[in-house]
Formats: structure tokens, sequence, C-alpha cells
């Protein structure tokens, strides 16, 4: 199903142009957003691979801030979106990408501008968010073998003698013997 839809001949004349400079303003802080958020990231994941727990907490606090913002803009944009629509006199609400061919050159190249960053951030954001989810699971995992082998070692360890025989000695973990 197409849908038709004519380009206003003077966007400022229906009240468009504001709208869209509204829509511009709001996907500009998106991008903002977005950037703060690959940055937490990047710096979560060197707080990661040193082993900080305390700064993966706070950075993790930061990425909850940054989300909560980002979904206040995308609600934000939306309403824009809906607004511009209204404006066109088109029941469905159009997309950023539905936007661009129906406003002034200027509002249309910062838009695809802003689109085309918001893609490259979210990729980013993607990649890195799956890098520090891998460092993560596996330094759990490492963990995990760690103590499993001091658990498992409880009790008995085994030690070579002078002779190159294998001996089993009783050992505590607490008592610091063995």
């Amino acid at each position: 199903m197409t849908m038709e839809i004519t380009k206003p001949a003077d966007n400022n004349s229906d009240g468009i142009g504001s709208v869209v400079k509204d829509l511009t303003h709001v996907i500009e802080k998106e991008v903002t957003a977005f950037q703060s958020l690959l940055d937490v990231l990047v710096e979560q994941q060197a707080s990661i691979v040193k082993g900080d727990t305390d700064s993966v907490s706070l950075s993790n606090e930061e990425v909850e801030k940054i989300v909560t913002e980002t979904m206040k803009l995308e609600r934000t944009r939306l309403d824009k979106s809906v607004d511009i629509s209204r404006s066109l006199n088109v029941k469905k609400q159009l997309s950023v990408s539905q936007i661009i061919p129906l406003v002034e050159e200027r509002y249309a190249n910062r838009l695809n501008e802003l689109k085309n960053d918001l893609s490259v951030l979210t990729g980013k954001i993607q990649s890195t968010n799956k890098r520090n989810r891998y460092l993560l699971e596996h330094s759990l995992q490492f963990v995990n073998n760690c103590l499993r082998v001091l658990t498992q070692g409880q009790g008995s360890v085994h030690s070579y003698s002078k002779k190159g025989k294998v001996e089993m000695k009783e050992t505590s973990l607490y008592s610091g013997t063995g």
C-alpha cells in the first residue's frame, strides 16, 4: 500500500517548520545521549578488564540514567513525528525517514545526518555492549572455575616426594596446614 503525501509548498506558513526544528533538536539530544552511553560502555569495558567492580557498578548506574533519558527523548521524538504527520494531514505516524523528503532541504539534510549518526551510534553501542557481556560472562566463568578448583582441592593435595612419587596430603583451606 503506497501512501501519497504531497510536500507543502512553504513549510513555515503552516507551522510545520517549527515542529521540524523541534524534532531536529530532540534528535540532536538523542545523538548526544547515545554518544554518552557509548562513552560509559567503553569506560565500563576497561573497568571489567581491570576487575574494578566498583567502577562497573557505578557505570551501570550511569547507563540506567542515560537509558531513562533516551527513553524520554524517544517519546518526545515520536510525539513530534505525530505532530508533523498531522500537519501534513497524514493519518499514519511518519518515521524520520518518511519525514525527510517532505520537509525543506535544510531540515531534510540535518535530519538525514542525525538519522545516520543515530544508526552508527546504535551499532557501536550494540557491539560494545556485546563485548562487555562477553567479558563479564568469561570473568564469571573464571571465578566459578577458581572456586571449583579451590573447593575440590579441599581435603587433599597431590604433591611429589623427594623420590618423585605422588603423595596425598590432607589439608584444609582454613587451617593453613598442608
